[in-house]
């Protein structure tokens, strides 16, 4: 016979309570003065017999009262066959999810602290020479081993709540694997113990195998109400000093309960910038508007903040925004420079303009440059093909204006970047058609495309050939024909136009086509980076920096972390390996080690995974489990839980008729007590 918890044997020592009490009568006799007691002696001995056996009746039925009210809290039985016979032992691999959902409370508290009181209810459930698994979302190497019961319960004890989560099939492959890795002489079994939200328990995709028991243990909280911020965005792809920013704020109610008086704060700098009361209906989202505006050039960092108990780890969205100094613009002339190109940029100072020469071109230009304006160049060497080619690569903007008389010459260039080849030069005299309002360089525009008389008269230009399926035309003549074409060529952009920009080519460089254009191209090349990062998404980052030496140190700096980065430089951009690095939503700041200049405010928050509380109910996990596996759900308190696994080599549970003798011992006092007086 075996105890599922044999700790509770130590309260036998209770027994010597009413055992002490019968051996030492701890009664006080009244002394009483009788004149003749030979009466008297005869029935004073007779009672005192009996008094004697009715003590030591009750003092047995006492202790066997409490000996088996005791065997009934140790669980007692008997082991199976299959036991005894086929295993040397048990092999439990125990999942116990970590996630931020299950800081979710329940009648019995946290869902978390529940969880652990299941593992360690469970491990106490076998035998000590059983080895144990604990895993966890972290994946933690240590976890990876099969461990005694002591080191497991110690381990359990330190699970805190993580800001990874798996997907059920991912958390079974991994027991898998570890109890295939170990001996043929145990029983395996595996145990979830989870609130199984629907987004993560993907249980039809478990691989089959018959030789692991599977054990799903689920957890329900009480409400599954929870708001949180999900996403956030900028309307205009362009951050400029003193102009109005409007940020997007997307909202969800993932709850049943209508929400009313909603506060959503905005600060920048810990300063407060803006609030915005909003009402939320169940189940639905909300995208809210929160406008503010950014003085001066430099880094900023924000955060959004909404007050939603008990879920809290998404009731905050962490960003950062850097506003450019100026956007430097590169033109490359083929002849003279144009003066219309000059004009355009010469209304903003925002703009850095430099003019170079196609035929004495210092390819190292290029680096520092947001836009090229690739304006008549008539020799094409190899060299400025390739140049151009990797610009476009590392996710440069060029805005291509052909020659007058080598248009042809760049073909080869234009054909590998998926733009279309120049056909021959045409002279008929077309009118623009239409535009691609859509298309954010057309946006805000007044005038309608349907007016032609406002549209310019193009009187020379070049038809563009078949493009990749990445290019679209922006602007068509009346013939159908492409004046301005735009092509996505890996990370970079190619805008393609069909005319020169001299008054023999019509008329418009002069329309407000072409400065509106242009400068909105101007704005756009300017990389914006990206307003925040999720954790567990990105192993490396990109970071707007330039490393001028191998022996320059970065330092990442937020959140109590203070550590030197992996750096990894490509296509002579930086980024930053932070997957091992951060594990704690917030603002940080990227430094030079050594004398601490900033070079970047990058913000990271938590994967919005767990934000959803929809959970699966026993019938859609017992229903969705994959064939041929021995897989069962619980949905009972901690001890029959401990049975059940006990149960599965058919074992025979003894606490209730332990409990059932306790009763009648119990009875049998009652009745001592009462009627053998």
């Amino acid at each position: 016979m075996k105890f599922l918890y044999p700790e509770f044997l130590w309260a036998l020592g209770v027994l010597a309570i009413p055992i002490l009490l019968h051996l030492f009568n701890f009664r006080r006799f009244k002394k009483v003065i009788f004149p003749n007691l030979r009466f008297l002696q005869e029935v004073q001995v007779q009672n005192k017999s009996k008094q004697q056996l009715r003590k030591w009746l009750v003092l047995v039925a006492r202790c066997l009262m409490l000996i088996f009210l005791v065997l009934a809290f140790a669980r007692p039985y008997f082991p199976g066959p299959q036991a005894e016979q086929t295993f040397a032992g048990n092999l439990v691999s125990i999942y116990l999810d970590n996630s931020f959902s299950m800081n979710a409370q329940s009648d019995q508290g946290e869902l978390l602290e529940q969880a652990k009181e299941r593992a360690r209810d469970l491990a106490k459930a076998y035998a000590a020479n059983d080895r144990f698994q604990l895993l966890t979302n972290d994946f933690e190497g240590r976890h990876q081993r099969f461990e005694s019961k002591e080191r497991f319960l110690q381990w359990v004890d330190e699970v805190q709540l993580s800001p990874k989560s798996r997907k059920m099939s991912d958390v079974f492959a991994r027991q898998k694997d570890g109890l295939e890795s170990e001996t043929s002489d145990f029983r395996k079994v595996a145990v979830q113990i989870s609130d199984f939200q629907k987004s993560q328990a993907n249980a039809s995709e478990l691989p089959g195998d018959s030789t692991i028991n599977l054990y799903l243990l689920p957890l329900t909280a009480n409400s599954r109400d929870n708001i949180s911020i999900d996403s956030a965005w900028i309307s205009t792809p362009y951050v400029r000093a003193g102009e109005a920013l409007n940020m997007r704020v997307k909202l969800s109610n993932r709850g049943e309960t209508d929400i009313s008086d909603l506060n959503l704060v905005l600060k920048i700098a810990s300063e407060q910038k803006g609030l915005q009361n909003l009402n939320l209906e169940a189940g639905k989202e909300a995208e809210v508007e929160v406008n503010f505006t950014l003085d001066a050039p430099g880094w900023y960092s924000g955060q959004l903040e909404i007050q939603d108990y008990p879920v809290v780890f998404d009731d905050q969205l962490f960003f950062s925004l850097k506003v450019q100094e100026q956007v430097k613009v590169l033109v490359i002339n083929g002849g003279a420079s144009s003066k219309y190109i000059k004009g355009v940029f010469a209304t903003d100072a925002y703009f850095s303009v430099e003019e170079v020469d196609a035929r004495g071109l210092d390819y190292a230009r290029f680096a520092q440059a947001d836009l090229i304006v690739a304006n008549g160049i008539e020799e094409w060497t190899s060299g400025l093909q390739t140049e151009l080619n990797k610009y476009l690569e590392r996710g440069g903007d060029i805005y291509f204006i052909p020659s007058s008389l080598k248009a042809d010459a760049a073909n080869n260039f234009l054909t590998e970047v998926g733009a279309g080849a120049f056909g021959p030069l045409q002279t008929q005299s077309l009118k623009v058609k239409s535009l691609q309002a859509e298309h954010p360089l057309f946006q805000d525009i007044q005038e309608s495309a349907s007016q032609n008389t406002a549209m310019p008269v193009i009187k020379k230009s070049y038809p563009l050939g078949a493009a990749s399926a990445s290019a679209s035309d922006l602007i068509l003549l009346e013939n159908e024909q492409a004046l301005l074409r735009h092509t996505a060529y890996k990370k970079g952009n190619l805008y393609l136009l069909g005319t020169g920009l001299e008054a023999e080519w019509g008329d418009f460089a002069l329309h407000y086509l072409f400065p509106s254009t242009l400068l909105r191209l101007g704005i756009f090349s300017k990389e914006v980076p990206a307003l925040y990062y999720v954790l567990g998404e990105s192993a490396y980052v990109p970071v707007d920096a330039e490393r001028s030496s191998d022996k320059v140190l970065f330092e990442l700096e937020g959140n109590g972390l203070k550590s030197v980065p992996e750096m990894l430089v490509r296509d002579k951009k930086m980024f930053i390996g932070v997957q091992e690095l951060l594990s704690q939503s917030g603002l940080y700041q990227l430094k030079e080690k050594d004398n601490g200049r900033l070079l970047a405010e990058l913000a990271f928050n938590y994967a919005r995974t767990e934000s959803d509380m929809e959970y699966s109910s026993l019938e859609e996990l017992s229903a969705i489990a994959a064939p041929g596996m021995h897989i069962a759900v619980f949905d009972a308190s901690l001890a029959s839980v401990s049975e059940r696994l006990i149960q599965q080599d058919g074992s025979k549970q003894l606490w209730k008729q332990a409990l059932l003798l306790a009763l009648l011992f119990l009875t049998i006092e009652i009745l001592l007590l009462r009627f053998l007086k």
